[in-house]
């Protein structure tokens, strides 16, 4: 197992330019998820955003395996500081257990109600792929 600080460093070279989802998803597995949750309060909130986000890429075959980490990981994230950090966790706070986002959200988060309806209606004529990925509408 790697330190916590060798942690960091990967996961902060993994978050660099030209990041998406998968370039974390293969640091998910059960070893470094323990260290992601114990440095978690310490990482930088766009390093936070990537790794919640980086759960989308996480393979159906790992998740019995993984499911108990990041729901660990999303758990605290739902606490964290920072709004953004705990709108997103918000997002992902079903997806250990149905790997699906769950986007109603209004209530906790008043101020994303505009902009989460609009997000909707554009998602629903401009990416059919929403309904493939079981996200709630």
């Amino acid at each position: 197992m790697s330190s916590g600080r060798d942690l960091e460093w990967r996961l902060r070279g993994q978050t660099e330019e030209n990041w998406n989802s998968s370039n974390l998803t293969h640091l998910l597995n059960e070893n470094t998820l323990p260290e992601i949750k114990q440095r978690f309060s310490f990482l930088d909130s766009s390093v936070k955003h990537k790794i919640l986000f980086s759960f989308l890429g996480a393979s159906k075959r790992k998740m019995p395996d993984l499911k108990d980490g990041i729901g660990q990981i999303i758990e605290l994230a739902q606490k964290d500081d920072d709004e953004w950090v705990r709108v997103i966790a918000d997002f992902f706070r079903d997806f250990a257990e149905r790997q699906a986002l769950y986007l109603n959200i209004e209530d906790k988060h008043s101020s994303f109600r505009v902009s989460l309806e609009n997000l909707k209606k554009e998602c629903k004529i401009f990416f059919p792929l929403f309904f493939f990925f079981k996200i709630k509408l």
